[in-house]
C-alpha cells in the first residue's frame, strides 16, 4: 500500500506550481493596465512554487495534507511579498538586501500557511484576515507616510497684510547677460523694474540644481533642512517644511505657484493653486537616450548622438517606421496593493515592459510629406520648414503627443525629427496640478507639458537648431496657463518660474561667449551669427511684461534667478555659478538703499518683511529691512510651521528617491551622467 500522501504523488506535483501561476496570474491582473508579461508573472510564480513544495516534500513530513501545501504556497508566494512592499516602498530595501528579505518573507509566509493549513479553515481565514490587514496597514502607512513628511503652516498672524506679491523667476539669469543688453536699450520690463526700485547680485548656494535652489528660494530654508538635498531626492514629498505660498494660505490669502521646479508630486495649498514644475516622471521607456527624442531615417548609417530609427524605403515617397515609444503605466487595480518586484521592475526597467509601438509611413506626394500612422486621427501634413503642430496619438492608456520636424524630404531618402512622447495633460499618467480648474488647461491652443525636450539633444548636429523654438513654445505654454488663472481675478501671491533661459544656456552658451570656446569649439553655424541665449533672455522680458500687465497694481515684484551662468569649456556649454541676480520693486522698495547682495536664504524673510509680516527665527536668512524703511524694525515670531521642531524627522520617513524615468529626464536634460 503506497503511504505517500495525494500531494507528492505524480499528479501531486502540479499542485504546487499550479498555485503559483495562479499566484502570477492574480498578481498580473492586479495591476491596471494589467502587469507586464503574463508569462513571465506566471512562469516565475509557478518555478517558485514548484520549488517551494519541493522544499518540504521531504523532511517536513508534519504537513501530508493539500490544505497545507496549498496555503503554504499562497503564504510564500502572496504573503510573504505583501509584508515586504511597506518597507521597499519606504526605500529601507534595495538591491540584493531586497531580494534577500523577499526571500526571507516568501519561506516565512510559506510557513506560516503550512501550519494554518493544518488546522483547517480556521487556518485559510487566519491567511485571508492577515492578507487584508497587512493590504489595508501598506496602503495606510504609505498615507500616513506622506502626510508625514510636509510640515504645515500655522495661522500665528492675526493681522496677515494683504499686500499682493509676485515671485517671477528666470532660471540661471544672470548680469554678465542683462547688462550689456540693457546698455543696448533692450529688455524694457527689466528696466523699467530696475528703475523703479533696486536690484543687485543674488548668491546662491552650492549644488546649484534647480529643484534645490528653488526650493530653498520659496521656503527660506537651506537643502539640509527643507530636504531636497540633490537630484536623487528632488521628489516634492521629500520637503520637510512650508513654501511661502503654504505660508499664505494658513492666513487665507490666495496663490498661484506655476512651473517651480520641485513641485512635483502637487500637494494641496490652501487658498492655493498649482501646476508643478520638473521633474516629473516621463511615459518613454524604450532605449536609452529616448527623452531627447528620435531621428527616422532611411540613410543607412546615419547616426548621432539622438536615437536613430531607420525607416525603410517601400516604393517612390514612401518610408514605413516603426519603434517602442511608451510603456503602459502600471498602477494597482486596488488601493493598497503592490507587489514589489512589479514595482521594482517597472522602476528601473529590470523586466521588459510591453511597450506601445509607434508605427506607419511618411508619404512624400508632389511636394507634401504626409505621416500616416494607425495611432493618428488623421494623416497630418508636416510643414517642410520649421516644427509642425502638436500631434495626438493613441497608446495603450489613452493618448500622448510630439511634435514631428522633417530634416530632409525626397522620394529617395527621409530624415525627420520626433520629440519625446508627453502625457495627455487633459488625462495625465502623472497628475501635476493642484485646485486648478481643468478649462486652464484645456483651452490652451497647445498641449501643456510640465517638462520639455532634454536640451542635450543639441549635441546632435543634426537637430540642433531645432531646440529653441520647441522650447520657447513650450515656455509660452506655461505662462498662457499662468496668465488664464491671473486674469480671473487677483492672486495675493503669484510665483512663477521661467525656465527657459536655463535651457538654451547650457547648449548654446559657446553661441554667446564664442571668444572663450575658441578653438575648441566654434560657434553653431545655423545660427548665422545670432545669439540664442540673447533671444531667450528677450522672452523672458516679454513674458515678465505679460505678467506685470495681469498683476494687481500695487503689488510687490521680486525677480531672482537660482544661479548664474558660467563657461563649461570642457563640453563646450553654458555651467553654473552662484551670482545670480535680483530686482526688487513696487510699494516701499526704496530704489537708493544701500543693498546690492543678497542670498537666497534671505528672499522669503525679506519678502514677508516688505509687506509688513513678521520674520521667523527658524528662518537663517538676513531680513534686509534697508529695502524697505517704511516698514520699520523687523518683527518675529518663533516659527510658521505647526510643527517647529525638525528633530527626528529622518527616523520619520525616509527620502523618495527619483524613478527610472525622471532619472532618464535628467540625464537628457545633461544635469546626469
Amino acid at each position: 500500500m503506497n503511504s505517500r500522501p495525494g500531494w507528492l504523488s505524480w499528479n501531486g506535483w502540479l499542485l504546487g506550481p499550479g498555485v503559483g501561476a495562479c499566484s502570477g496570474l492574480f498578481w498580473y491582473f492586479a495591476f491596471v493596465p494589467t502587469a507586464p508579461s503574463l508569462w513571465l508573472l506566471t512562469l516565475s510564480h509557478a518555478m517558485a512554487g514548484l520549488l517551494l513544495q519541493r522544499a518540504i516534500a521531504g523532511p517536513l513530513t508534519r504537513w501530508q495534507c493539500e490544505a497545507s501545501i496549498a496555503l503554504g504556497v499562497v503564504g510564500g508566494l502572496v504573503l510573504g511579498p505583501l509584508f515586504v512592499v511597506m518597507p521597499w516602498n519606504w526605500g529601507w530595501l534595495a538591491g540584493l538586501e531586497g531580494l534577500l528579505a523577499i526571500s526571507l518573507a516568501m519561506a516565512i509566509g510559506c510557513l506560516f500557511g503550512l501550519e494554518a493549513g493544518r488546522h483547517g479553515i480556521r487556518g485559510s481565514v487566519t491567511i485571508a484576515l492577515v492578507a487584508i490587514a497587512t493590504v489595508w496597514s501598506n496602503g495606510a502607512s504609505l498615507s500616513q507616510r506622506d502626510r508625514a513628511v510636509q510640515r504645515a503652516a500655522a495661522d500665528l498672524v492675526a493681522d496677515f497684510p494683504m499686500q499682493p506679491v509676485a515671485i517671477i523667476g528666470i532660471d540661471g539669469a544672470d548680469w554678465q547677460v542683462l547688462t550689456p543688453m540693457l546698455e543696448r536699450g533692450e529688455l524694457p520690463r527689466l528696466r523699467a523694474l530696475m528703475k523703479q526700485g533696486r536690484h543687485g547680485v543674488l548668491h546662491s548656494i552650492e549644488p546649484t540644481l534647480s529643484p534645490v535652489v528653488w526650493t530653498t528660494i520659496f521656503s527660506g530654508q537651506p537643502a539640509e533642512v527643507h530636504g531636497l538635498r540633490d537630484w536623487a531626492t528632488s521628489d516634492n514629498r521629500n520637503r520637510r517644511v512650508p513654501m511661502l505660498w503654504d505660508l499664505f494660505g494658513a492666513h487665507g490669502r490666495s496663490s498661484l505657484v506655476v512651473n517651480v521646479p520641485g513641485t512635483w508630486p502637487p500637494t494641496p495649498v490652501r487658498s492655493g493653486r498649482l501646476i508643478a514644475g520638473f521633474p516629473i516622471p516621463g511615459i518613454v521607456s524604450g532605449g536609452r537616450g529616448q527623452l531627447t527624442g528620435t531621428v527616422i531615417s532611411s540613410t543607412p548609417g546615419d547616426s548621432g548622438s539622438v536615437m536613430t530609427v531607420t525607416a525603410r524605403r517601400t516604393g517612390p515617397g514612401r518610408f514605413a517606421f516603426g519603434f517602442p515609444i511608451a510603456a503602459p503605466f502600471v498602477r494597482p487595480r486596488f488601493e493598497g496593493i503592490d507587489h514589489a518586484l512589479i514595482a521594482a521592475a517597472m522602476q528601473s526597467r529590470l523586466v521588459p515592459v510591453s511597450n506601445d509601438t509607434l508605427a506607419g509611413e511618411f508619404r512624400i506626394e508632389g511636394g507634401r510629406v504626409a505621416m500616416h500612422s494607425g495611432a493618428l486621427d488623421e494623416a497630418i501634413e508636416l510643414p517642410v520648414d520649421g516644427w509642425s503642430p502638436w500631434i495626438r496619438f493613441a497608446v495603450s492608456d489613452g493618448y500622448a503627443w510630439l511634435r514631428a520636424h522633417l530634416l530632409q524630404a525626397d522620394p529617395d531618402a527621409l530624415r525627420v525629427y520626433l520629440t519625446p512622447a508627453f502625457q495627455d495633460p487633459l488625462a495625465p499618467r502623472y497628475p501635476f496640478v493642484s485646485n486648478v480648474q481643468p478649462e486652464t488647461i484645456e483651452d490652451l491652443d497647445v498641449p501643456y507639458v510640465v517638462e520639455g525636450i532634454g536640451w542635450r539633444a543639441h549635441r546632435d548636429e543634426r537637430v540642433a537648431f531645432t531646440l529653441p523654438e520647441l522650447l520657447t513654445g513650450i515656455e509660452r505654454a506655461h505662462a498662457e496657463a499662468a496668465l488664464s488663472i491671473l486674469r480671473r481675478g487677483e492672486t495675493d501671491l503669484f510665483a512663477y518660474a521661467i525656465t527657459l533661459t536655463d535651457r538654451i544656456q547650457h547648449p548654446f552658451w559657446r553661441d554667446h561667449e564664442p571668444g572663450r570656446y575658441a578653438p575648441a569649439f566654434a560657434p553653431h553655424a545655423f545660427f548665422d551669427g545670432r545669439d540664442p541665449v540673447e533671444d531667450a533672455y528677450r522672452e523672458a522680458d516679454r513674458l515678465l511684461g505679460r505678467f506685470l500687465e495681469a498683476l494687481p497694481f500695487d503689488a510687490l515684484v521680486f525677480v531672482v534667478s537660482d544661479h548664474g551662468v558660467s563657461a563649461a569649456l570642457e563640453a563646450g556649454e553654458g555651467g553654473h555659478r552662484t551670482e545670480g541676480i535680483w530686482i526688487a520693486a513696487g510699494p516701499g522698495i526704496d530704489g537708493s538703499a544701500s543693498v546690492d547682495a543678497l542670498s537666497i536664504l534671505d528672499l522669503v524673510p525679506t519678502i514677508l518683511h516688505c509687506v509688513g509680516a513678521p520674520t521667523a527665527r527658524d528662518m537663517p536668512g538676513r531680513v534686509a529691512d534697508e529695502l524697505c524703511p517704511e516698514m520699520g524694525a523687523p518683527s518675529r515670531i518663533a516659527s510658521y510651521q505647526a510643527e517647529p521642531s525638525l528633530d527626528g524627522l529622518e527616523e520619520e520617513r525616509e527620502d523618495v528617491t527619483i524613478d527610472a524615468t525622471r532619472e532618464e529626464q535628467l540625464r537628457s536634460l545633461g544635469y546626469i551622467e
